[in-house]
């Protein structure tokens, strides 16, 4: 199952679902609630814990009983809360990039300026317009190397940042994970990641831009069994 990070979509994974659909897995990809093409009410949770809620009913509906997680991202806090959580239903998990869950002396505060300034009502509105963003360059930021990035991946970005609610629905899905001193002190589970039961595999961009690389030792601190890999010329 492939799930992507905040401000993102299913669309994360364009390259990735044929080949392993090719190599015989079964591939799902979905949207979260408030993401890409789902639904996005004014009224719904978008914390983690509905996110995990989501995935597993998710999963239900589909009559899949256990299912290795590949994550993008501020997704990693759902996948090691669900993880935690559902360990009877987690095969392996693959974190890409992810918001390391902090603990005392964590990461929180090491996220980038940007997503933690979004946090800040107005303010976020305001950097997470089309046009802001469109003006900074945004959307190009996370690659190392824009000029290479596939066609269609920076259009389906920008559709679905216009669809109707999308702002709002991101804006809520990261306030309630992030504040403006970084990841909220009741999303900060590092000291929990040794209880993960699944094998775990996490891969880094060294010019991460977003999450620093850095996160990458705490991780291996926590689970020295974990398989830790950073790729050179590779952002976010």
């Amino acid at each position: 199952m492939l799930l992507h990070g905040i401000c993102s979509s299913l669309d994360t994974w364009r390259r990735n679902v044929q080949p392993l659909a090719d190599a015989g897995y079964r591939v799902l990809a979905t949207d979260l609630p408030g993401h890409g093409d789902s639904y996005k009410p004014v009224l719904l949770d978008y914390d983690p814990l509905a996110a995990v809620d989501f995935t597993s009913r998710l999963l239900d509906a589909l009559g899949v009983q256990k299912a290795s997680l590949v994550v993008n991202s501020g997704g990693g806090l759902v996948t090691t809360m669900f993880a935690l959580e559902h360990p009877e239903r987690t095969g392996r998990l693959a974190l890409v990039a992810l918001v390391a869950p902090g603990g005392p002396g964590g990461p929180g505060g090491q996220i980038s300026w940007p997503l933690r300034l979004m946090s800040v009502p107005a303010i976020g509105e305001f950097l997470y317009h089309p046009w802001t963003c469109h003006l900074m360059g945004i959307d190009k930021r996370v690659f190392h190397e824009p000029s290479s990035v596939p066609d269609g991946v920076l259009t389906e970005t920008a559709r679905i940042h216009a669809l109707p609610g999308s702002i709002r629905a991101t804006l809520r899905s990261l306030r309630f994970s992030i504040n403006l001193k970084g990841v909220r002190p009741e999303w900060q589970v590092l000291d929990r990641l040794p209880q993960l039961e699944a094998p775990l595999m996490c891969l880094w961009g060294e010019q991460d831009n977003i999450i620093p690389v850095s996160h990458s030792s705490l991780i291996k601190n926590a689970i020295p069994q974990s398989l830790v890999r950073t790729l050179p010329q590779c952002r976010h």
